[in-house]
């Protein structure tokens, strides 16, 4: 093992109190349930970087997390489409709250220095991130996947087109999760 993956065994907890969340869209929360835990990932990064969970101090929403979306009738693409146009396509996005006091993190400057990532790279990626209007200071990192058992708190919340709600209570038929009588 290098000293790097040493050094960031030992990275701290995040700041006492700092609330953080992973931003993802509802197609790829199947696969954290299926696999209990949010996979760190390697997509669009440098071959020298490090696999990571990407979070976010921002606890209205973060816009890196952008998707893209598809129209279902004529196939055409929206690559970075808001929370907004995300719910009204059909696809809402989801956070997951970490629990910080169990999952050790890095905030943008820490990750920039330990991650592997250039210069140039770290620069691109804050550039896109202020377009989308987002904001490197609230970007935090975990190179290890995290549990959703210990690692994360609940409930897992979906955005309604308005506001953040419990996931189970925007189920159609349920509240709170308990099935609701059809008559």
């Amino acid at each position: 093992m290098s000293n790097k993956f040493k050094a960031k065994k030992n990275t701290p907890a995040a700041p006492v109190g700092k609330r953080l969340w992973h931003y993802t869209a509802t197609r790829r929360l199947a696969k954290i349930i299926e696999s209990r835990k949010i996979m760190a990932t390697s997509m669009g990064i440098e071959p020298m970087e490090h696999p990571v969970v990407w979070f976010s101090s921002n606890p209205d929403f973060e816009q890196s997390a952008r998707n893209e979306i598809r129209d279902k009738d004529n196939g055409s693409a929206r690559p970075e489409a808001t929370r907004e146009e995300m719910f009204r396509a059909g696809f809402p996005p989801v956070r997951i709250e970490i629990n910080t006091s169990k999952v050790r993190v890095l905030d943008w400057e820490g990750y920039k220095k330990m991650s592997g990532i250039s210069e140039e790279a770290a620069l691109g990626l804050e550039k896109a991130g202020v377009e989308k209007g987002a904001e490197p200071s609230e970007w935090y990192v975990s190179f290890e996947s995290v549990p959703l058992a210990g690692g994360c708190r609940f409930p897992i919340e979906i955005w309604n087109g308005r506001q953040w709600i419990d996931i189970e209570r925007a189920r159609p038929g349920t509240h709170r999760g308990v099935k609701l009588d059809p008559k």
